[in-house]
């Protein structure tokens, strides 16, 4: 037996080769295994009479007719529909969104957070100023958890019910709604992501979340041609929902490459997962600069599957007293910075913008999570610019003496926007 590109084939071959006690890692799957793109039977010599033309284009066209749309009326039917947001302004049901950022930045403490409000019945829980809608009753929130272990995603999920302000019977209601698979080292394509396609095609799944891309990847979760079998798994398993209503978000969580990265192409794999991922969010940690411990996440969205009228700004995410807190970066007003301003010298100013006593750059570097080097570049040219200026206190750095930087009246920085 051989597997083909049938899904109902391909399931019962995986499950013939697991009774037989076969190692699937060790199988070499045939050329162009899992891509749908190979021509179809030749069928172009059909009746005449069943032709495409003019007033018809599809008329006999078997393959492209049902998917199609056609005509004024029918797209402005479909533009005139509600958007149905999993999380408002951030997440559509039935797309992809990629949490992406640094190691222990506070991506699974986001995606906890958005899983467990989602698994709410009651009224929608506002998560960074958007609503998060809850998933419909009957549905389920299935979370592959490949960074932590059974006992530390359980106490996790269970934080983040306390975090959201939920009561015994809230938390109750939501946590018997989670299906939690743990450090089980499965993989995409694997025996027990045919099960998760089965619960999809039930109708029974209404999120579900994979942390991270790299813990479940079958192959290289940094390559990029890897990265397209992956999605195109997805986007699969997505699809069978049996209605459009019943597909799933999909929460994936990704690394960006060392060094502070946080700009869409320093995300592992970018292309396809900056691509192929209908939204995504950046979760950027400030840390002590003393303990090295997260402080808050930055959450910017840095894109969006739809164009909203007033987009989600770059919201602050504080974790502490036991509660979840937020509020926008630069709340007073936005800064205006003039061309050529990075989004590192950006976050730099930002950073001194609430300082009230002097930095030294690998302070800075360290507080706002950035490769050193790159940092003292970025202050260079924010000196040459007069965005900052350096104190003289005898230490010599690149030509200029200063021991650290000056924000008593937050001189050096751009002018705020007219509210």
């Amino acid at each position: 037996m051989t597997p083909d590109h049938d899904d109902a084939g391909l399931d019962a071959w995986l499950e013939a080769q697991a009774e037989a006690d076969i190692d699937l890692s060790a199988i070499e799957w045939p050329e162009g295994f899992g891509n749908d793109d190979e021509e179809p039977a030749n069928d172009v010599e059909d009746d005449a009479s069943n032709a495409p033309y003019s007033a018809d284009p599809l008329q006999g066209l078997k393959h492209l007719g049902p998917l199609a749309i056609v005509g004024a009326g029918r797209i402005r039917e479909l533009a005139s529909r509600p958007i149905e947001w999993a999380w408002q302004d951030y997440a559509t049901r039935s797309s992809i969104c990629a949490l992406a950022g640094p190691t222990t930045g506070g991506k699974t403490t986001l995606l906890f957070l958005l899983l467990l409000a989602r698994a709410t019945a009651g009224a929608p829980i506002k998560l960074l100023d958007r609503e998060v809608t809850p998933a419909p009753i009957g549905q389920w929130i299935v979370l592959i958890e490949g960074e932590h272990g059974e006992g530390s995603a359980a106490r996790k999920v269970i934080k983040a019910t306390r975090l959201l302000g939920l009561g015994d019977d809230a938390a109750t209601t939501a946590l018997d709604r989670i299906i939690l698979i743990a450090r089980k080292d499965v993989k995409i394509d694997s025996l027990e992501w045919l099960d998760v396609r089965k619960l999809i095609k039930a109708g029974l799944v209404s999120d579900l979340a994979l942390d991270t891309i790299a813990r479940v990847a079958p192959a290289d979760a940094n390559s990029e041609a890897d990265q397209v079998k992956i999605f195109d798994s997805v986007a699969k398993a997505i699809e069978l929902a049996p209605t459009a209503a019943a597909q799933p978000v999909v929460w994936l969580v990704a690394h960006t490459r060392k060094g502070g990265a946080t700009e869409l192409e320093d995300v592992s794999g970018s292309t396809q997962r900056v691509g192929q991922s209908d939204s995504v969010i950046m979760v950027t940690p400030e840390r002590d600069p003393t303990t090295h411990q997260v402080m808050s996440s930055t959450i910017t969205l840095m894109k969006a599957r739809e164009d909203v009228d007033n987009p989600p700004v770059p919201m602050q995410l504080v974790i502490a007293d036991g509660k979840a807190t937020w509020s926008a970066k630069g709340a007073s007003g936005a800064m205006k910075l003039p061309d050529g301003v990075s989004s590192l010298e950006r976050k730099i100013l930002e950073f001194l913008s609430k300082q009230n006593e002097l930095r030294s750059s690998s302070y800075i570097a360290t507080a706002i999570s950035r490769d050193p080097a790159k940092v003292k570049d970025a202050l260079e040219s924010l000196f040459r610019a007069g965005h900052a200026e350096s104190v003289e206190k005898g230490v010599t750095y690149n030509g200029r003496n200063f021991d650290g930087f000056a924000t008593p009246d937050k001189s050096f920085l751009p002018p705020l926007e007219d509210e």
